[in-house]
């Protein structure tokens, strides 16, 4: 059974307290579903409790990758689940609005490049970084790359691309390998053991914000991880 001493600094579960009452979500705005996460001041560590709810209630076929930690998470230490938790000025409690009530609240969590920055337009994510994050999953026994079937969210496009080019390579190397692309968000990868659904939504970051098609909009991103079944 996984204790909190299985979890890197990296490494979290999407679950996440409420802060104001969710009687309702659904019937609330973008900004008050929000609120109803967002803490005031940065969280410097989870309680016990909550640390063990998030691994009792870890989900080992729904997993959510982002390209690389902010600066902040250079203050994160292991075990502390607290990644994609930092809240206080970041915008974590936005993910965790449009994770609300989803099949994806529970998910993994975790980066693909271990590197602290938060200008992640300098930070390259490479195949190796998405054969590691593999390599991780089986240490968590969330995959065993046997009947794995599992749906992944991959946050922004960087993150997308490499698992996209970390399958093709797949596929390359094996032509009973397939990849389907259901969409210019989203395509599946099968082999002859395990089915792999890839689902990318856009970077939830404080410069991500506005009316553009690939800038975070709640409401759509919610919408979007809904239909993953």
């Amino acid at each position: 059974m996984l204790t909190k001493n299985d979890f890197t600094n990296f490494d979290s579960v999407a679950i996440w307290e409420p802060q104001n009452s969710v009687n309702n979500f659904d019937n609330l705005n973008d900004e008050e579903k929000v609120k109803c996460f967002k803490t005031k001041n940065t969280v410097k560590k989870l309680d016990g409790s909550s640390i063990k709810t998030m691994i009792h209630g870890m989900k080992k076929d729904r997993i959510i990758v982002g390209k690389n930690p902010g600066d902040k998470g250079k203050d994160i230490d292991n075990h502390t689940l607290l990644a994609f938790h930092i809240q206080g000025k970041s915008n974590d409690a936005s993910l965790a609005a449009a994770l609300y009530n989803t099949n994806f609240w529970g998910a993994f969590m975790t980066d693909l490049n271990h590197e602290y920055n938060s200008n992640s337009s300098n930070v390259k994510a490479k195949i190796l970084d998405v054969e590691h994050l593999f390599d991780r999953l089986k240490q968590l026994n969330i995959t065993t790359n046997n009947n794995d079937d599992i749906k992944f969210i991959a946050i922004g496009n960087d993150a997308f691309n490499t698992f996209k080019d970390y399958f093709n390579e797949l596929k390359n190397h094996n032509h009973n390998n397939k990849i389907n692309v259901i969409s210019d968000r989203q395509f599946e990868f099968n082999d002859n053991n395990n089915h792999y659904l890839i689902t990318r939504i856009p970077d939830y970051s404080g410069n991500n914000q506005g009316p553009r098609e690939n800038d975070w909009n709640l409401t759509k991103v919610n919408k979007i991880i809904k239909s993953i079944k």
